[in-house]
């Protein structure tokens, strides 16, 4: 068991470095999610053939386990580092719609894969953990938290408008438009050279706080166009000196 441990150690901290720099949630698409969810089942499957046909023994098998869990939990650990060290980078928060099915969903979600993971891990109450049950666990137990730090709508906030683990600019906000008094679209330049690069976001307002948002909004945009022009008149003066 030392040695699976040993072994799988390089494989954690790949899955880390991975997760904590290179997995963004939101550029992830369905048919991304339906490849990765294709190739790791074809995996097992073909796994599961060669244990069954003694081409795979129990060990070698246990360690394949051990192995991909760590990753996982690896990906994920250095994910929910990652998320915690961004959102510290967003500035304080302006305005969050609330709203039960948004604020409760995460909570949930983040519960229930957090006791499922500390069952995982203490369900036998054996002090002797097997790395494929402490891996398992962990990626529960991360995943859990992970789900607590997402913004599952667009937060307002000083630096930026976060969504998900996606920071947009207030540079990129060129204007707003009212649907209702619950819901107001803000549109958006094509700065982004990414190829999910947005044109406009809608942004839910609980009832009551229009006026609050408007002022936020109306803020944001004199700013950036103010910041702007302060930029033009400073390219026209170099110009004109040289």
């Amino acid at each position: 068991m030392l040695l699976v441990y040993v072994i799988s150690i390089p494989f954690v901290i790949a899955g880390y470095l991975f997760g904590l720099k290179k997995l963004k949630i939101y550029l992830l698409t369905f048919r991304i999610i339906l490849i990765w969810l294709t190739i790791v089942t074809s995996l097992y499957i073909l796994a599961l053939i060669f244990y069954k046909i003694n081409v795979l023994s129990e060990e070698i098998a246990g360690i394949l386990m051990a192995l991909f869990y760590g990753i996982v939990s690896g990906i994920i650990l250095g994910k929910f580092h990652s998320q915690l060290t961004f959102k510290r980078t967003t500035g304080y928060p302006l305005y969050i719609y609330r709203e039960f099915l948004v604020d409760g969903t995460p909570l949930a979600v983040g519960s229930t894969l957090i006791f499922a993971g500390l069952l995982r891990l203490f369900w036998d109450l054996n002090l002797l953990i097997t790395p494929i049950q402490l891996y398992s666990g962990v990626s529960l137990l991360a995943l859990g938290l992970l789900f607590y730090s997402l913004s599952l709508v667009p937060n307002l906030k000083t630096q930026c408008i976060l969504i998900i683990d996606e920071a947009i600019s207030w540079n990129r906000v060129t204007s707003y438009e009212w649907i209702n008094d619950h819901e107001v679209i803000l549109h958006l330049d094509n700065a982004s050279k990414t190829t999910l690069s947005r044109s406009y976001i809608r942004v839910q307002v609980n009832e009551g706080n229009r006026v609050k948002v408007d002022r936020i909004l109306t803020s944001k945009i004199d700013t950036n166009y103010m910041v702007s022009e302060e930029k033009s008149d400073g390219n026209e003066s170099e110009e004109e000196t040289r």
